[in-house]
């Protein structure tokens, strides 16, 4: 028994026998040694690294019996071989032998795939990173890599088939892109393909069975469509369904269970629905999960095709942009200097696109959101919403759909299907009323004679109570939110 290792001898016959068959290596770089390739031009004879990384497995001519009741399946497994080492040093030298020797050659390349786990998300730069794994624990490095069509604005995906890690997301282009490795190290060029139906404002999903692999995605007319392939390479065509309760108002959800396709999604009423099918081609009717309903979900940092220049933004940046009605306007009639300057073009764009949500055109902006000094020096007062100047009578549209949760005699609560509560005041006629399903684009109601719309977005659904201004400029950044930044936010969910 080796001190320093922890490794058995070997049987000496066998090594001689080894040396004397063992032909000169040819002399490799550093860099093809990322992950040391330890096999001897012996075939089939037992090197000392397999003897320290497989203890099953005896030397020829020995007599040491195999120990098949400890196997080394993880590394966790193999540490023990080297009495759990806590040297970080040697562990690292460890993991590179046992991700780069021993799970290749013991399972080879379609052994090691099928045992690993994989894992991948979207970094804040939006690169993919990805990782892998053997037991759960001991995890490699997140690797990104700076190739063409790796950044995304959405959750990527992965999954296994026949001992091949496949990944996909959705490009800037709304393209799917997929790309293969068989080792979890090296990994294809991201590919995609120009067919019909394949954009997508949706993260994509993906799982395989029976020796095929299945993506799904909600297309830009908000049906789910699927296809398969048995390579990764070669695709059915996307395919949809005219069916009920088929439209989809998030990412979809994909699962193999028990010899079978599961589909999910959100419809746009927000109760959640499922299918089935065997084989893609017949599936059962769209079932709601039960009367819970759920939030639509939200991608925290926006990053989607809408001004995704504009994820970078914090809080505090979005409050101060949206700040005062003078930085949508020069020459403001409610008096200030011009602070244009203040506020990007992009985000009076946003503006605009509100504008045009609620009003069907671009209206002006009589009041910012909690950093308005005029209005604040009129009302001794922050706003807790912007204020949009029309006249009286004109329609007002709902920006998100919801439901109504209380009406006064100008004013009206709405819990959104984004997880927000949007307030509308300054009301006259309304034509909704409490506890009311509304849809994007109903018309709730027109302005009184206050000649303008109070705008007001509040963090989770109920009420806080701000009546439309508050003096703690605190308390309103806390309960409230840039009406700007929710449908920024809205607008990429």
């Amino acid at each position: 028994h080796d001190a320093e290792t922890g490794a058995g001898l070997l049987n000496m016959t066998a090594a001689v026998h080894l040396a004397k068959v063992t032909k000169p290596e040819v002399e490799v770089d550093e860099k093809s040694l990322q992950f040391i390739p330890l096999t001897w031009s012996g075939e089939g004879l037992v090197t000392p690294m397999e003897r320290a990384a497989d203890p099953d497995v005896s030397s020829p001519g020995s007599s040491q019996v195999s120990n098949s009741s400890n196997p080394v399946r993880t590394f966790s497994d193999f540490l023990k071989v080297f009495g759990n080492t806590q040297s970080s040093g040697f562990r690292i030298f460890l993991r590179r032998i046992f991700d780069g020797f021993y799970l290749q050659n013991k399972y080879n390349n379609k052994g090691l795939v099928g045992r690993l786990l994989f894992q991948t998300h979207r970094g804040l730069d939006n690169r993919i990173a990805t990782r892998y794994s053997s037991d759960g624990q001991n995890w490699s490095a997140w690797k990104k890599e700076n190739i063409p069509n790796e950044v995304t604005y959405y959750q990527p995906v992965v999954a296994k088939l026949n001992g091949v890690a496949y990944q996909s997301h959705v490009g800037k282009d709304k393209k799917i892109y997929t790309r293969s490795s068989t080792n979890g190290i090296n990994w294809t060029a991201w590919k995609s393909a120009n067919v019909s139906n394949e954009e997508t404002n949706y993260a994509v999903a993906m799982t395989a069975l029976n020796g095929r692999l299945y993506q799904s995605h909600v297309g830009k007319d908000k049906k789910i469509y699927t296809r398969s392939s048995t390579n990764g390479i070669n695709w059915t065509a996307w395919k949809s369904a005219n069916v009920s309760n088929e439209e989809a108002y998030g990412d979809p959800w994909l699962e193999a269970f028990n010899g079978k396709l599961y589909q999910y999604h959100i419809g746009k009423e927000g109760y959640l629905y499922m299918r089935s099918s065997n084989d893609e081609q017949n599936w059962s009717a769209w079932k709601r999960m039960g009367n819970a309903r759920t939030h639509f979900p939200e991608k925290k940092d926006g990053g989607g095709k809408y001004y995704p220049e504009l994820a970078s933004f914090s809080t505090d940046k979005w409050d101060i942009q949206s700040g005062d009605d003078n930085q949508f306007r020069p020459n403001s009639p409610f008096g200030g200097s011009n602070q244009m300057w203040k506020t990007s073009d992009t985000v009076r764009q946003v503006y605009t696109d509100l504008s045009k949500a609620i009003f069907g055109s671009r209206v002006h902006m009589n009041a910012g959101y909690a950093y308005d000094q005029s209005y604040y020096n009129g009302f001794g007062k922050w706003h807790a919403g912007i204020d949009m100047g029309a006249p009286a009578g004109t329609p007002i549209k709902a920006v998100v759909g919801g439901t109504v949760n209380w009406v006064n005699s100008d004013f009206m609560g709405i819990d959104s299907d984004d997880g927000n509560h949007w307030v509308y005041g300054h009301l006259g006629t309304k034509y909704v009323s409490r506890g009311q399903r509304i849809e994007v684009g109903q018309t709730l109601a027109v302005l009184d004679f206050a000649n303008h719309l109070h705008l007001e977005v509040q963090h989770g659904h109920s009420y806080k109570r701000t009546n439309g201004a508050h003096p703690n400029q605190g308390y309103v950044r806390s309960v409230t939110m840039s009406p700007l930044q929710a449908y920024w936010k809205l607008r990429n969910r």
